[in-house]
């Protein structure tokens, strides 16, 4: 019993140079940091020691694929992605953006990563690897879809890594034609849109929509209107109830009942009384 109970409150102090497991050790107050979290880990990240990302200055995670840090509070430190929480769009696309941005994108380079085996190629095309970038930007469905948004080939729009193309095209509020939603509406719903058909074909074995931009204009356009239309006030009108005393040559008659719908009995009581109360 008392074993039992020493296990649970014993943990390890971290020095600078320490070789405790990041994820597995007992280091932290509440336990270990791999039970707080679901879901497989990269294998790098799963190599992890305190002293990787613990040096002189304190904590450090810029070395490393993501901030975990940031993501489970441990330094308190501030998130070099807080920009996508401040996105005026659905919840469930800053979630999206967030797996993207941490590389946990269901995806072949991202499975391969965290040592699962499949193949390295994308299967719509079988030719390029399977990264988010190629599904959100570089495929050619995906080329498509950002030509009829307005998108040029010749732009700068197809240069850049995943973290700075999101980022830069997430914040931009510009119009990139004309009568149609601000380009950080469009973006957002259109990276979305390309990620929800990929999964329809690929999972579902629905047929290749080459207008998916069409859907991607319709939403952002649905969205704008429901952002810009102020919500209606509703009118109240406050109305007093309360029981006014009638005339003096009134009387007053209080009736109560009841069932009792098995047996077929009912029952019911009759009060006759004053108005001034007596009676």
């Amino acid at each position: 019993m008392g074993a039992e109970v020493f296990k649970k409150g014993i943990r390890w102090i971290q020095g600078r140079n320490s070789s405790l497991s990041l994820w597995h050790d007992n280091w932290m107050p509440t336990g270990s940091l791999r039970v707080l979290i679901q879901g497989p880990l990269t294998i790098e990240d799963e190599a992890l020691k305190v002293k990787d990302v613990f040096g002189p200055e304190g904590w450090d995670w810029s070395k490393h694929s993501y901030c975990i840090a940031t993501g489970y509070g441990v330094d308190g430190g501030a998130s070099p992605w807080q920009w996508v929480w401040k996105l005026e769009t659905l919840s469930q696309i800053k979630i999206f953006l967030c797996k993207c941005l941490h590389n946990s994108v269901g995806v072949g380079e991202c499975l391969v990563r965290r040592g699962i085996n499949v193949t390295g190629v994308y299967p719509l095309c079988q030719r390029e690897p399977k990264s988010i970038l190629h599904k959100l930007r570089d495929y050619e469905a995906a080329r498509f879809t950002w030509y009829h948004l307005g998108v040029n080939e010749s732009s700068n729009f197809y240069e850049g890594i995943l973290d700075f193309w999101l980022e830069r095209n997430c914040t931009d509020n510009r119009c990139r034609v004309s009568n149609k939603p601000p380009w950080i509406f469009v973006f957002s719903f259109a990276i979305w849109l390309l990620w929800k058909h990929r999964n329809d074909v690929v999972f579902k074995n629905q047929d290749v929509q080459p207008k998916v931009y069409e859907n991607v204009l319709f939403c952002a356009l649905e969205f704008q209107h429901c952002r810009l239309t102020p919500k209606l006030s509703s009118s109240r009108k406050v109305v007093r109830i309360r029981w006014d005393k009638s005339q003096s040559e009134w009387f007053r008659l209080n009736t109560n009942g009841s069932a009792l719908e098995s047996s077929s009995r009912a029952g019911c009581s009759l009060s006759l009384g004053m108005i001034e109360g007596n009676g």
